[in-house]
């Protein structure tokens, strides 16, 4: 996050052309940054991202945040490998469960809280689902896996539609009620539907991430019409690469 704060700043002064006096501090330090966690987060026996400097062994789902935030692409094969091996289930070494992701194995992470923990539905399988679609675009046995999960956890909604903040394996619902993080992920994955949306279903087949209750909106139109000019194209090739400041 650190990273994303320094390209944010550098992003929104050239946008804005507003005044950087370090711009060229500013640029190296991001760099030097985005090298340092390259090598030294980067596990290459096991060709993944590690949850920190000192744990390289121990997965992450935080590290799924790293496309949607524009650090490396989605079809990275770095990333790719580390989607994968988070996709496997604890047993195997991975974090994901009945299509649920856990935040880390607390077996082998000490979080100082201790106990269990459920999977974490209001962030972490929302940005698997992203993950996934973005690496489909390349590697297409993928979108299967991203529609397969976000409607599993469609499953997991309450009668109007929102969720707790913990899904236990026995798929009890834990945390808090209702979390608001969950809401927000269901409706940007709703929205915001990366890979996918691009492509086009016959008239016979359902499209892909859609339920009849709720309209598919493209996340640019969605930004354009409820942020207006405070909506920052961070690419525009990607219509989907917007980042939104308050």
């Amino acid at each position: 996050m650190l990273w994303v704060a320094i390209d944010r700043g550098l992003r929104l002064a050239e946008k804005r052309s507003l005044p950087c006096p370090n711009r060229l501090t500013c640029l190296e330090a991001r760099d030097e940054l985005y090298e340092e966690i390259m090598h030294k987060a980067w596990n290459a026996e096991g060709w993944h991202f590690g949850q920190g400097y000192e744990e390289t062994d121990v997965l992450d789902s935080a590290v799924l945040i790293m496309p949607l935030v524009f650090f490396m692409h989605g079809s990275d094969p770095r990333f790719v490998s580390t989607l994968k091996q988070i996709l496997k289930t604890p047993e195997r070494g991975g974090l994901t469960s009945n299509n649920l992701v856990y935040r880390y194995d607390v077996r082998k992470s000490d979080d100082g809280v201790g106990g269990e923990e459920g999977t974490i539905s209001s962030t972490f399988d929302g940005r698997c689902v992203e993950a996934l679609t973005r690496a489909g675009e390349y590697d297409k046995p993928l979108l299967p896996r991203a529609v397969s999960m976000f409607g599993d956890f469609l499953l997991y909604l309450n009668h109007v539609g929102l969720c707790t903040e913990e899904i236990s394996e026995a798929g009890e619902a834990l945390g808090n009620a209702v979390q608001g993080f969950t809401a927000g992920e269901a409706m940007e994955r709703r929205l915001g539907r990366t890979g996918v949306e691009k492509e086009k279903p016959s008239p016979s087949r359902t499209p892909i991430l859609t339920t009849p209750a709720l309209p598919v909106v493209p996340l640019s139109k969605f930004a354009t019409e409820a942020y207006g000019d405070e909506a920052i194209d961070m690419d525009e090739k990607d219509e989907f690469s917007t980042f939104w400041r308050k």
